[in-house]
């Protein structure tokens, strides 16, 4: 059935059978993808529905979950939702008009354009910095008004950005902690993320505390840390003793996790790798492998380009060399504060991967650009692994 249909097939009243509140069938406002839309009437009040069918494409659960969640003056306030077996009803407040018909009256009062555009940049900035959302579907039909207020709608493609952590306080200990929230359907998979954390017991690595979820999310409780090796680096700073120092810690890390536990992290890379107290600690282990041996090989295509090593983008078997290679882009950044793979577009930055295509930095010793083209050997079978890392570093300090 197209959403131009539904209409037709709802009957004149709307029931929720679960709190007996019935909703009067008005005129239709507009249908448009999975749903359909139109106006209901209860105790006199007015209000609008969005009808999707059950087995929607676009899972309106998913859509109802975040609305609950949203609390904001420039988007739609949630009312109610329910289900009769073949639609699912998602009811919210009316608003008289959208942005379609401002344009169509061809309005050009400045002031009330730029009012309109002030108010959808700050739902959207409540989205990013708050939410961690991105809405996914911003256009005319879908930016109400109501009283001259904007009302964003429609989150039924809304995405969940790259997991953040945010500092969040327990409310018994008053404790810090760092919590990560993510979709739970997102290709990071964030139980297997969980499941990892949990296994793991290493000073360098993040300290697990539990994970929970609603009908969104899951939330991964760790360790607090102020600061990350981003950060660090865009200080610019050129002290060679703290950068090895950190070089060092992450390479105990990943020994520890190829030697003992078998997994590639398979994702490092600055902002991966937090500072709590001058101390290194890797996170986000969503991407991470586990492997059957620690000579063991895998196809993958996970990691950040800039990062990746050129066996995962010639789409060759990997092991745990390919966490050598970005400690080695990593290691080339704190020393130069620029990346050591650079291109005019995608394409081309994976070429200079694959042909190992990098400016060996100026004044540094020669121990420190064997270390690097080590860690940056194009052959996985010949680079550097974590452990001999640790044996080189201590000569470098001293």
């Amino acid at each position: 059935m197209e959403p131009k249909d539904f209409y037709n097939a709802l009957s004149n009243t709307i029931i929720n059978r679960k709190t007996r509140q019935t909703y009067m069938k008005g005129e239709m406002l507009g249908y448009g993808g999975y749903a359909c839309c139109l106006k209901v009437t209860k105790s006199k009040c007015t209000f609008a529905c969005k009808v999707l069918l059950k087995d929607s494409k676009s899972n309106p659960r998913i859509e109802i979950a975040i609305l609950k969640f949203l609390k904001h003056k420039n988007i739609v306030k949630y009312i109610d939702d329910f289900d009769d077996g073949e639609f699912i009803y998602i009811i919210m407040e009316y608003c008289e008009s959208t942005l379609v018909d401002i344009y169509r009256k061809n309005i050009t009062d400045e002031n009330l354009i730029l009012s309109y555009i002030h108010q959808i940049a700050e739902a959207c900035h409540y989205l990013h910095t708050e939410k961690l959302f991105v809405h996914g579907d911003l256009k005319l039909e879908n930016i109400l008004i109501k009283d001259g207020t904007i009302k964003l709608a429609d989150f039924g493609v809304s995405l969940r950005l790259a997991s953040t952590s945010q500092k969040v306080e327990d409310i018994k200990s008053k404790k810090i902690f760092a919590c990560k929230a993510s979709v739970k359907n997102s290709k990071g998979n964030p139980l297997h993320e969980a499941s990892i954390l949990k296994s793991m017991s290493h000073k360098n690595i993040v300290q697990y505390y539990g994970h929970f979820s609603d009908n969104i999310f899951i939330y991964i409780i760790t360790d607090y840390c102020e600061t990350s090796l981003r950060d660090f680096q865009n200080t610019n700073s050129k002290d060679e003793d703290k950068i090895f120092s950190y070089i060092f810690q992450i390479a105990e890390a990943c020994h520890y996790l190829h030697s003992e536990k078998y997994i590639i992290h398979r994702d490092l890379k600055p902002e991966n790798i937090l500072i709590k107290d001058g101390m290194v600690k890797l996170i986000d282990f969503g991407l991470s492998k586990q492997l059957s041996s620690i000579s063991d090989k895998i196809n993958t295509n996970g990691g950040t380009l800039e990062y990746k090593a050129p066996e995962i983008i010639s789409k060759m078997p990997c092991g745990v060399e390919v966490d050598s290679w970005s400690l080695g882009c990593i290691l080339y950044e704190l020393l130069t504060n620029k990346r050591a793979f650079i291109g005019e577009d995608n394409k081309a930055i994976e070429q200079n991967i694959i042909e190992c295509k990098f400016k060996m930095p100026s004044k540094i010793s020669q121990s420190i650009i064997n270390l690097i083209k080590g860690l940056l050997d194009p052959n996985p079978y010949t680079r550097i692994s974590m452990k001999y890392v640790l044996t080189l570093i201590p000569d470098l300090k001293n």
